[in-house]
């Protein structure tokens, strides 16, 4: 029986973000413009992609699409590619499987906890099949905040924590265009 979505655990990048927030002290910006917010991202992504070339010795054979996705255009996505890779009434058979020998709760809707998990918890992800990289983007701002004072603290510097999701999905895009990711055996 093949482990369940184990493709998904091996294409995205999962960061965890801290479960606490922290209160919010000033009052929320309005969030830039889509297209500026955009521009910044590509200029961002074109200095990064120097430095991974020169940090891991991979060049880039062709450009990389960059964008942004909000948190419920990613929770499109992952169903969309859920149902492609592991169909609801596939994931219904394991969870049966897994319920039988005590391994989950009766009352667990295992395709529901799947998505609720990665929608939760990724900052980022690089797919090979359409080779674009996506940030997430939406409703992270203090789990954000929270994990990039974790940086500074275990760093002595500031790191922010879209920079360095873009880092390392772009190596993994470096990572696809040497090796092809897609021929790898993902179960």
């Amino acid at each position: 029986m093949k482990r369940p979505v184990t493709w998904l655990l091996a294409l995205f990048t999962v960061i965890v973000l801290p479960g606490a927030a922290l209160p919010q002290d000033k009052p929320k910006q309005d969030p830039p413009k889509k297209q500026d917010d955009q521009e910044e991202l590509k200029k961002k992504a074109a200095e990064f992609r120097k430095e991974v070339t020169e940090t891991r010795g991979m060049k880039y054979k062709s450009d990389v699409g960059v964008g942004v996705y909000s948190k419920e255009e990613l929770l499109t996505f992952l169903k969309k590619e859920f149902d492609k890779e592991a169909p609801k009434e596939k994931v219904d058979l394991w969870a049966k499987v897994y319920r039988h020998f005590g391994l989950i709760g009766k009352e667990l809707d295992l395709y529901q906890a799947y998505l609720d998990l990665f929608g939760s918890a990724i900052a980022g992800f690089y797919h090979p099949k359409s080779k674009e990289l996506r940030l997430i983007r939406g409703g992270e701002g203090e789990d954000a905040k929270a994990m990039e004072d974790q940086f500074e603290q275990l760093l002595g510097y500031r790191l922010k924590l879209e920079d360095v999701t873009l880092v390392h999905e772009l190596t993994h895009a470096a990572q696809d265009q040497n090796f092809d990711l897609s021929t790898l055996p993902m179960d």
